[in-house]
């Protein structure tokens, strides 16, 4: 194991590897299959939840997110349309109804072809929030049987990689960890979809210098483990 901050080198990238993986999944099937709690009431009750019904994306080619989304221009569409995905993709995941693929696939390619920037000042959280679900959705049905073409799959990842990544990928250091850690997730999974080495061990390590900063223990003394880059003052 590496001390806090390095990462160590690693082998090519498995997919589906985000959160869930290939065993994770057959798992979950099996559990929801034989109605095994908690598995099967828990996929009972996503399918219950108001972003399973939604049909159409909303997608805008700018998102404008002020602070506490105010003002919310596409802010709120897009962290919902993003988990509409994620429903979707956890769906098909579990059922291989084509159907939750499909609209997995529609949600992200609306996105892709529509969105072109983030302004405004809760832009790095906002792309941090959205970019580790669109991955996570994203990973699922790549790796998989559900017909996302080619053509698409190129158009997110350049989404991901030309919008969303440049907002995440240097964290947010003053932000006492809320924002640096969901910027720093993005920016892993992003690297994980991208099979990009780089972005990976980017976000990782930020990741590993931000968590010894986050939480308090007592052997770390009178005040809190600082973050490099952070010039907040307790």
């Amino acid at each position: 194991m590496g001390l806090p901050g390095s990462v160590q080198p690693r082998a090519n990238f498995v997919h589906p590897g985000i959160l869930i993986d290939e065993a994770q999944a057959e798992l979950i099937r099996t559990k929801v299959s034989q109605s095994a709690a908690p598995w099967a009431p828990a996929y009972t009750s996503m399918l219950a939840h108001p972003y399973a019904s939604k049909t159409a994306p909303e997608p805008v080619s700018t998102v404008e997110c002020g602070s506490y989304s105010t003002p919310d221009v596409g802010c709120s569409g897009e962290r919902e349309d993003a988990m509409v995905t994620y429903l979707n993709a956890l769906a098909w995941t579990v059922t291989g109804t084509q159907a939750y693929a499909n609209k997995a696939i529609t949600f992200m390619d609306s996105w892709a072809s529509t969105i072109k920037a983030h302004n405004n000042t809760n832009s790095p959280l906002q792309s941090g929030w959205v970019a580790s679900t669109w991955a996570r959705a994203a990973e699922l049905i790549r790796y998989s049987n559900a017909g996302w073409s080619a053509a698409s799959i190129t158009k997110f990842e350049d989404m991901l990689r030309n919008v969303y990544l440049p907002l995440v990928k240097d964290g947010a250091p003053n932000y006492m960890g809320n924002w640096d850690l969901v910027m720093a997730e993005a920016a892993i999974f992003i690297g994980v979809f991208l099979d990009d080495q780089t972005v990976y061990d980017a976000g990782m390590t930020k990741f590993l210098n931000r968590v010894p900063a986050y939480i308090y223990l007592e052997s770390d003394g009178n005040l809190p483990k600082t973050a490099p880059g952070d010039t907040t003052t307790i």
